[in-house]
């Protein structure tokens, strides 16, 4: 190789044969001289580590992308396809993925586990080979299929059904939550094969010895696609959640059939067919005893009394579409009013223009002042405490006053017409004191069971913290019991009923119909802010037209029926709730609680305000009161 450079002595000349001005002609010799020469390393000569080089450049560049991920991480690439779907995969102990989605599994002996709630482990031991070359480009690749069996005697619906109640607890505004079909999974395990199984676990021993345990079924639990909708329905909170849950029927009716115009139509017809063998079998039972309210509060093992009228939400067809529509006229015209629950707000607000839903009556409060003038509301003393008779009454409820303005009743209190058998109501609600002698009956219930009580689902971290281990505080013995939980409420009650109540009387907490229905009648403020401040004992808390005390201020009332946001949406004809038994296997896990509390200054009309609680739950500002029912 030869490199030139000018030449000092001669002049270069241009095409025509002329002299051109500050350019030198280099000769060979000057050439020959600039040349660079390549010197021997380490006695190699550069014909030899040039090429070399380049060589080892080019294998690096196959190396380093195509070879070393190979020897690092040496395995192959396992999807598992699972029936049913979304089974957690364990590789050696260790969760990897899920089925459908592919997982990396390295070279070697390995155990493969799947896992999936409600289905039996699968486990595969499999011999996983390796690959080099251009694993992560070409990666080896390794399909398998696998069936899970069902575990013997389980369900996979209360479980389902629960996580729906809470996702539907969170709200309804479409862009904040990706809600998860739950239901819809629950509906796919089913189909996969899934045998029936038992009601959830024992909440406690017997009612007898005070536990607020619910009744333990051992026989199967078949949930058809009306038994599903019926519990589900009134849950939903938009439509999403209405989705999930017609999803779910639809599987539970046809499991291995796809969507058609045919096949949609038949399942119109098998839920038609269901809501009217329903409403066919549940009438006998409603015109048996229509004229007294159930011993619904039944114990493990006892039987219950069927609900006067019909026991399920859709006694005809037409009322499973009405919900479904409401449900989502609903949830549309909260979005337009942006999601707001305040009644403050709503009322400081312009008053809309869209089509809201009107009171039952143009002035409700009629067919209350009638009542009040007629009915005698004198107080009855039964064992230690006072109760206030209430008539059966059919009368409107809900959230009449905000229905009457144009706005969207607060925390689904839609108005409606009811019907209840009488009853008699506690004139003040459970004390301190009162509660105290339940515990001592009942040491279970005692605040040193605090823990035992929190494992077994039936309190939590707060039950009675407020007491010591001795009982109540010094000087609150006659104020209302707090931090209780809906199960040691309803334990009190079934205590009670038992200690004092002659054969055929119930004692139990308040349906929130005769929760309201009482307040209505005796005319609770229309404003707490204009009750004085603080807790009051349960005697000297606020009054009202016929004497009960304490439903609008000092602490909120556990109701007895389980929440579902949408219940007067799916309210069978006649009036009666189509409530759901508390210890159900679908029934929602929230209750209700009612009235005002000390810490709700400027509630306007607490007579209809709705909210809820999980049953376990315990707070500084829910107790409860009792009433007795088949007293007929």
């Amino acid at each position: 190789m030869k490199t030139v450079k000018h030449s000092r002595g001669a002049s270069a000349v241009n095409r025509k044969g002329k002299p051109e001005s500050g350019v030198r002609s280099i000769d060979d010799e000057s050439a020959e001289s600039a040349a660079v020469h390549l010197t021997p390393v380490f006695g190699v000569h550069p014909r030899v580590y040039v090429p070399a080089a380049w060589l080892l450049i080019a294998a690096a560049a196959v190396f380093f992308p195509l070879v070393l991920p190979g020897i690092r991480r040496s395995g192959t690439e396992v999807t598992i396809y699972t029936d049913p779907p979304d089974a957690s995969i364990l590789v050696d102990g260790v969760r990897a993925g899920r089925s459908g989605k592919a997982v990396f599994v390295e070279k070697g002996r390995r155990r493969i586990t799947l896992r999936r709630p409600g289905f039996q482990e699968a486990v595969s031991e499999l011999n996983i080979e390796g690959q080099i070359f251009a694993s992560r480009l070409l990666p080896r690749r390794l399909t398998i299929r696998f069936t899970l069996a069902p575990k013997d005697n389980h369900s996979p619906w209360p479980a389902a059904v629960d996580d729906f109640a809470s996702w539907a607890a969170v709200g309804s505004h479409t862009g904040r939550y990706a809600i998860p079909p739950v239901l819809t999974a629950a509906a796919r395990d089913a189909a996969a094969g899934h045998s029936p199984g038992a009601a959830p676990p024992a909440e406690a021993d017997s009612a007898s010895s005070g536990s607020g345990g619910g009744a333990s079924s051992n026989g199967p639990l078949e949930v058809s696609s009306i038994d599903l909708l019926d519990a589900v329905l009134p849950v939903a909170r938009d439509n999403r959640h209405l989705a999930d849950a017609l999803r779910a029927a639809w599987i539970i009716e046809n499991p291995d059939t796809a969507l058609s115009p045919w096949s949609l139509l038949s399942f119109v017809d098998a839920l038609s067919e269901s809501a009217l063998a329903e409403s066919a079998a549940a009438a006998p039972a409603a015109n048996a005893d229509s004229g007294a309210s159930p011993a619904d509060e039944s114990g493990p093992g006892e039987s219950e009394v069927a609900e006067p009228g019909p026991s399920g939400a859709f006694n005809r067809p037409a009322d499973l579409a009405a919900g479904v529509l409401g449900t989502i006229a609903a949830a549309s015209r909260r979005s337009r009013q942006e999601g707001s629950d305040t009644f403050e707000e709503l009322f400081n607000r312009p008053k809309p223009d869209d089509d809201a839903s009107p009171p039952p009556f143009d002035r409700p409060e009629t067919v209350y002042d009638e009542l009040k003038e007629n009915g005698d509301f004198q107080p009855r003393l039964i064992g230690e405490l006072p109760f206030i008779p209430v008539p059966g009454i059919t009368a409107p409820v809900g959230d009449m006053e905000a229905a009457a303005a144009g706005y969207e009743p607060r925390f689904g209190a839609r108005p409606a017409v009811v019907r209840v058998e009488d009853f008699l109501i506690g004139m003040r609600e459970v004390s301190n004191d009162e509660f105290a002698r339940f515990t001592a009956e009942n040491p279970r219930w005692l605040p040193g069971n605090r823990d035992e009580l929190a494992a077994s689902g039936l309190a939590d971290a707060a039950y009675l913290e407020s007491w010591s281990s001795r009982g109540p505080g010094e000087g609150s013995g006659d104020e209302p019991v707090t931090h209780v939980s809906w199960y040691a409420a309803r334990a009190y009650a079934r205590w009670f009923g038992e200690r004092f109540l002659p054969a055929g009387r119930t004692a139990r907490l308040p349906r929130e119909d005769e929760w309201e229905i009482a307040a209505r009648i005796n005319a609770v403020v229309p404003n707490t802010a204009e009750l004085p401040a603080g807790i009051k004992s349960t005697a000297a808390a606020d009054s009202g037209a016929v004497g009960i005390l304490g439903m609008a201020g000092s602490v909120r009332e556990w109701a007895w029926n389980p929440f579902r946001y949408n219940e007067n949406l799916y309210r069978p004809a006649g009036g009666y709730a189509a409530y759901q038994q508390p210890d159900h296997p679908l029934a929602s896990p929230f209750r209700p609680v009612r009235g005002g509390s000390r810490i709700d200054g400027g509630m306007l009309f607490p007579a209809a305000v709705r909210g809820a609680f999980r049953a376990q739950r315990s707070s500084p500002v829910v107790g409860f009161r009792i009433v007795i029912v088949g007293i007929r």
